[in-house]
């Protein structure tokens, strides 16, 4: 095996945040996207990593399940701008939208974790090579069923 065979090419995209900087209410039992981002006719979106924290402060509760899914329809929500992270200066193609009121069409979930409401926080890093991918006018969202209501933070930062 030559070292051609072992090397791997990567492109620097340009990296973007879609966070939203405000908490976004979670009634009990009740799945609801808390941020979501979609990406334009012209662009794939590839998920670098996400962030989603809770307020609960009740030490028995149950966790909520956190999902990542491919949308393709952003759905009805509170418009962002995102927010460029890291790369060369390039506004994002794509669109941002957190707390929403009409659920975004979800294609598929990619996957599920349970996190504690207790202060809890999630990070997930995507390793290199293994990031998910949406295709053109596609994106991600992240879906919380919280067991009480608590609050969420929630950021996914992506590469387009």
């Amino acid at each position: 095996m030559c070292s051609s065979d072992l090397e791997r090419l990567y492109v620097a995209r340009s990296g973007t945040s879609a966070t939203n900087t405000t908490a976004v209410a979670l009634s009990a039992a009740t799945p609801k996207t808390v941020v979501g981002v979609l990406g334009a006719a012209s662009d794939t979106l590839s998920m670098v990593r996400l962030e989603v924290s809770f307020d609960g402060v009740t030490a028995t509760a149950v966790p909520a399940v956190v999902e990542l899914g491919i949308i393709t329809a952003l759905g009805t929500t509170t418009a962002f701008t995102p927010v460029q992270s890291t790369g060369s200066p390039a506004a994002s193609s794509a669109t941002a939208g957190y707390n929403a009121t009409v659920e975004p069409t979800y294609s598929r979930i990619l996957w599920s974790r349970y996190v504690p409401v207790t202060m809890g926080l999630l990070l997930e890093w995507v390793p290199l090579g293994e990031e998910p991918l949406a295709a053109v006018s596609q994106g991600f969202g992240v879906r919380v069923t919280a067991p009480a209501a608590v609050n969420c933070l929630a950021s996914i930062t992506y590469a387009e």
